[in-house]
């Protein structure tokens, strides 16, 4: 609705402009109804699912750079906090294996939702099969923290909050376990530095675990297994590679703006 404000503008119609504003200012209210003071995250839908890896699809897919829910919103990085959390027990996985062959440490491993049944190779049958991490899903995270950590460097400063102290000061590998109070701080401070670091090594851990456990040769499939990290489901899957060149292509913006 905004492009198409835009679009409108740009066309000359001001009536069709107009209609389109207000449209979308419809949307922007609705979709700041999502948030979950109670729970302190971001909600996938009013009357379902709280936590799930469309939470970083939309935050990447669905950014007009208006601040609405954007990668460095306080409010999407305590969802990312409570959703990496939760992951940790539902998966055998993250318990067992937190770094890779040479020693170095691993994230989460992400899915799509808790309680998952699609496995990827199976009819979907609740209390039968289970989901699994998914590339793309690990990958929409270390994108979307880079994107924050981009914009932090962009906007030159870092308001931390209550809710955004959740993600930073949290317990790895769910959390970056700093210890930062609240305020803000400039560019120029060991506070923003440390932050903007922590970010990045984050992100960096989720193309790690998706790298260990990526397919021979490379090949990214849909899924890999809750249990023993192996690649399953669709071969090649065309997203798990999109959302790699994605999540690289934010991690070069952000090392270019580091440099």
């Amino acid at each position: 609705m905004h492009e198409g404000r835009d679009f409108a503008r740009f066309l000359g119609d001001e009536g069709a402009a107009a209609f389109y504003a207000q449209q979308a200012a419809n949307l922007d209210a609705r979709i700041k109804s999502f948030w979950n003071a109670g729970a302190q995250s971001i909600q996938t839908t009013l009357n379902g699912r709280l936590l799930d890896a469309a939470i970083p699809l939309g935050v990447v897919h669905g950014d007009l750079n208006d601040g609405l829910f954007s990668a460095s919103d306080d409010r999407t990085l305590s969802s990312f906090y409570s959703l990496e959390d939760g992951f940790i027990r539902e998966y055998t996985l993250n318990q067992r294996v937190k770094t890779d062959a040479t020693g170095l440490p691993l994230s989460v491993a992400i899915g799509r939702y808790y309680g998952d049944v699609y496995d990827g190779s199976s009819m979907p049958m609740p209390g039968k099969t289970l989901g699994n991490p998914w590339y793309l899903c690990t990958a929409i995270v270390a994108e979307t923290t880079y994107r924050a950590a981009t914009a932090y460097i962009k906007a030159g400063a870092i308001k931390v909050t209550a809710l955004n102290q959740r993600l930073f000061n949290g317990p790895q590998p769910a959390g970056l376990g700093l210890n930062v109070a609240q305020g803000t701080y400039a560019s120029t401070s060991p506070e923003f530095k440390r932050i903007v670091s922590e970010l990045t090594t984050y992100a960096d851990k989720h193309i790690r675990r998706i790298k260990f456990h990526g397919a021979a040769n490379f090949h990214l499939n849909e899924q890999y297994n809750r249990d023993t990290g192996f690649a399953q489901g669709v071969n090649d899957l065309t997203w798990s590679y999109a959302a790699m060149l994605s999540a690289n292509a934010a991690r070069e913006e952000l090392k270019a703006l580091s440099a």
